[in-house]
């Protein structure tokens, strides 16, 4: 991946997601063993004052953030 925050590689077990915005650009390495089955997903927003669905997309945006870096926190 590679946004406006540099380049980093993802790597997640089976079954997980990585979200990202359009902005960001992308490429997946070769399959160099078993099958890759992937989904893809675009969802639109718009910023109109009125509409409460800006809102609750940016809470599930901020509850992914949190979960994520609950997972991937080192040990205290």
């Amino acid at each position: 991946m590679e946004d406006a925050y540099g380049s980093y590689t993802v790597k997640l077990p089976a079954g997980d997601m990585v979200i990202y915005p359009a902005t960001s650009l992308r490429h997946v390495t070769p399959i160099t063993r078993g099958s890759r089955i992937a989904s893809f997903l675009w969802t639109q927003s718009s910023n109109h004052p009125e509409r409460t669905s800006v809102v609750e997309l940016t809470a599930v945006y901020h509850n992914l953030l949190r979960q994520l870096s609950r997972a991937v926190a080192p040990p205290r």
